[in-house]
């Protein structure tokens, strides 16, 4: 799958199906996928995307540490079959981007290549800075954010939406 059409049309076929998760399959009564086949493909998207350069970082579904160990086992080969490197984040950067409850308690399997890994961390880093000194407010606390946006190769206005409360992910 090779190709931008099928990668952005699968995007936005399982982009709002996110919420029937919960259960152990998902789909209607004349198909079943199971939930690892799902996190599987949703992931091998997301390298290729990463991997042709349309997102500098991609992030995996926030999963609690023993789904995770069953996804990460399944995903290492397609992470080096797109030539992509994996990171496994037990304690994923919290911003105003995305609600501490995106990834309370679970790990996020960040996807990237080249230096994005020690852009990440960095910024990770002076979040805790921020945090230490008492400064994470206001326009020190925005930048974090637009930072977390700008990995994930947000466009500004989706960064605003998602800072304004808008169109928040599931």
């Amino acid at each position: 799958m090779r190709n931008l059409k099928g990668v952005l049309l699968f995007v936005f076929m399982v982009s709002g199906s996110g919420s029937a998760l919960a259960d152990d399959q998902i789909g209607g009564d004349d198909w079943k996928l199971d939930r690892l086949s799902y996190y599987i493909g949703n992931f091998s998207t997301f390298a290729e995307i990463v991997d042709i350069g349309l997102k500098k970082m991609a992030l995996s579904s926030a999963l609690p540490p023993e789904d995770m160990d069953q996804l990460e086992r399944e995903v290492r080969q397609i992470g080096s079959d797109w030539s992509v490197e994996i990171y496994r984040e037990p304690e994923f950067l919290v911003s105003d981007l995305f609600p501490e409850s995106a990834t309370a308690d679970k790990d996020v399997l960040i996807i990237y290549r080249g230096d994005t890994l020690e852009d990440y961390f960095a910024l990770k880093a002076r979040k805790a800075e921020l945090v230490e000194a008492g400064e994470y407010e206001g326009e020190a606390r925005r930048e974090i954010a637009w930072g977390v946006g700008k990995l994930l190769s947000y466009p500004d206005e989706k960064i605003n939406q998602l800072l304004a409360g808008q169109d928040r992910p599931h």
